[in-house]
């Protein structure tokens, strides 16, 4: 009756009544007996995940709209009814998470509530106690561990069906021992699983931790990066062996987004699958387990040993009872379909630890030793499933990027492709512009990206002239950086011209000149500012690398027609400037540059008179844009 009572609750709490709801489940995890408490705490928790999970889809990207986004939607209300029960924070902290030994399942559904409290609100109490983020950074690395330890994702599939043959073969069991036996593996299971949820919920404290610049200097000496490398680099490399196990994979193991149900990515759940396999191999004891006590209870009547599978098609009694049992312990314990699953989860925590600590100089080389760039391309592969993960996906490529091997060897794995046939959404508009930019700002990994065979330098201007009016403000600042930083590239010059982006760029220039001279008191337009900024900078790069092949091509081209041979009259200073390098190679538009242009015009009368009486189609463009 009272899962019964919890559950319409829950339903109050999403479809109407919000406030009563909430606050109905805050007074039960405080006041309730010690099982209503724990299904209170889970609840709730999983209120907030559901609606944070709708606010992500509806704005994209969290952290460009400011604060006070979330106030205005339902995760805002939920979480300030929250707020005001501030003691319940001190309660779950003191006795149910930092005890030396409290049950389990208190500290589960603790860790998942802080989680998934500061998921929204950030950095802050309890995650400033010493204590409690040694806890957590202690379970979270054990569970980290193991995941790594499980090399082979059929050992234990295999030793529970191995165990299941042999019980089936063994001498019957009494009814009472086989109930024993089916208890003891639904124990087990549920053992198992809140090991896996502590460890899970764990690390993602310690990446909301990190976000304190504090504790990242901190843990940046620490096994952290290392082995948050190695666990990526196992969960990606599973993806090979995804397709043929796939079929094979458990029901539960899918993620929720809001209302609707999604599968896991293929990697993540055969991922899940390696990690939790203790889980599966319980429930198959408890169904071998309760099979055996089908046959005994059949051997004891005189009856003939049943079948496993009826006429009908269905399982035994007893098998049916094992499995809800498992599955039923799954579910309180916060295991079932409406909740993401654990090693889905502890993806996106590992990759908001890269983003959190990838820049550090300390951080590359325990990436790098996991082979973390195939890691790093792989997460972008399997990322477009789960929007989530690919969101964090993004973070952790952008935050490496600072790395100039790393960028290299982003760009030689085919990192780019990867990162062009990406969906784009508002919740990718910033991560995939502000990885382009990232590879922009390295020259020599541009100069690999820039002699990538077509048609991607095509798709790469294209993408990023898409930037230009995207519906992400970052990104369309990303998209001006990016163009400032590589338009003396031939091969991205032409691109651009190809696919009118001069007028396109002047477009944006415009409306950020615009607004910034509204009148009246206009929002905060620092970004309007950096935004015009960076447009004209990069119009200026488009003048002067156009203004280098403008005097080469009257440099060489009429004197090649004439004469066959350049001309000697010219400076030597003149010749080195002129000279153009491959198309992968950049331009030399430096301020030195031009000047020594400017000198040669001066000091060379016929190159001069024909740059004043020669056609400048750059220039023209410019001026009918």
């Amino acid at each position: 009756m009272r899962r019964v009572m919890l559950g319409m609750v829950y339903f109050a709490c999403k479809w109407g009544n919000e406030k009563e709801a909430v606050r109905d489940l805050l007074q039960g995890a405080g006041t309730a007996s010690y099982i209503q408490q724990l299904r209170s705490v889970h609840h709730l928790a999983e209120v907030v995940e559901t609606e944070e999970g709708r606010f992500r889809e509806v704005v994209g990207d969290v952290y460009a709209g400011g604060q006070g986004l979330r106030a205005s939607h339902q995760i805002g209300k939920v979480l300030a009814i929250i707020k005001e029960n501030e003691h319940l924070y001190d309660m779950l902290s003191d006795t149910w998470i930092l005890p030396r030994s409290p049950p389990l399942e208190q500290q589960v559904a603790g860790l998942r509530l802080v989680l998934a409290t500061c998921s929204c609100w950030g950095y802050q109490f309890p995650l400033t106690e010493e204590e409690l983020l040694t806890k957590v950074l202690r379970w979270a690395l054990e569970g980290l561990a193991v995941c790594c330890a499980t090399t082979d994702a059929g050992s234990d599939a295999t030793s529970a069906a191995t165990a299941a043959a042999a019980l089936s073969g063994a001498p019957p069991l009494s009814a009472e021992a086989a109930a024993a036996a089916a208890a003891a593996a639904v124990a087990a299971a549920e053992e198992t699983a809140l090991i896996e949820a502590r460890a899970v919920y764990s690390l993602g404290l310690v990446a909301i931790a990190l976000t304190s610049e504090e504790h990242a200097e901190a843990a940046i000496r620490g096994p952290l990066v290392a082995a948050v490398s190695k666990y990526l680099r196992h969960a990606t490399t599973i993806s090979a062996a995804a397709g043929s196990a796939a079929s094979t994979l458990p029901t539960h193991l899918r993620t929720s987004h809001s209302s609707e149900l999604t599968a896991v990515p293929i990697a993540t759940a055969l991922a899940a699958a390696t990690a939790t396999a203790a889980v599966t191999a319980a429930a198959a004891a408890a169904a071998a387990a309760a099979s055996a006590a089908v046959t005994a209870a059949a051997d004891e009547a005189g009856a003939d040993a049943a079948d496993p599978m009826d006429e009908g098609g269905g399982p035994p009694a007893a098998v049916s009872v094992a499995a809800v049992a498992v599955e039923g312990a799954l579910l309180f314990r916060g295991f079932g379909s409406g909740s993401m699953c654990m090693q889905s989860r502890r993806l996106v925590y590992c990759c908001q630890i890269w983003a959190e600590m990838g820049e550090y100089l300390e951080a590359l080389g325990p990436v790098l030793h996991e082979h973390g760039v195939e890691s790093a391309v792989e997460l972008l592969h399997i990322a477009p499933m789960d929007s989530g993960l690919l969101f964090d996906s993004l973070g952790a490529v952008c935050s490496l990027l600072a790395h100039r091997r790393f960028a290299e060897l982003f760009v030689e794995a085919g990192g780019v492709a990867k990162l062009l046939s990406l969906p784009r959404t508002l919740a990718t508009f910033q991560g995939i512009s502000m990885a382009l930019f990232g590879l922009a700002s390295i020259p020599l990994a541009f100069e690999r990206v820039a002699a990538l065979p077509a048609p991607q330098p095509q798709q790469l201007v294209e993408a990023t002239l898409g930037f230009l009016t995207c519906g992400s403000d970052p990104g369309r600042k990303n998209a001006t950086m990016f163009l400032a930083a590589t338009l003396h590239f031939r091969v991205i010059l032409d691109e651009f011209d190809a696919q009118d982006g001069i007028r396109r760029l002047l477009n944006t220039l415009r409306a950020a000149v615009r607004l910034l001279r509204t009148n009246g008191t206009p929002p905060d337009l620092r970004l309007e500012r950096q935004l015009a900024f960076h447009a004209a900078a990069a119009v200026h790069r488009y003048m002067a690398a156009h203004l280098t092949l403008h005097l080469e091509g009257l440099e060489e081209a009429p004197a090649a027609a004439a004469n066959g041979v350049r001309r000697h009259a010219a400076s030597s200073a003149t010749d080195r400037m002129l000279t153009p390098g491959p198309n992968h190679k950049p331009l030399d538009v430096s301020e030195t540059a031009i000047q020594r242009a400017t000198a040669a015009l001066l000091s060379d009368t016929h190159l001069a008179e024909k740059f004043a009486s020669s056609r400048w189609k750059a220039l023209e463009d410019f001026m009918v844009s």
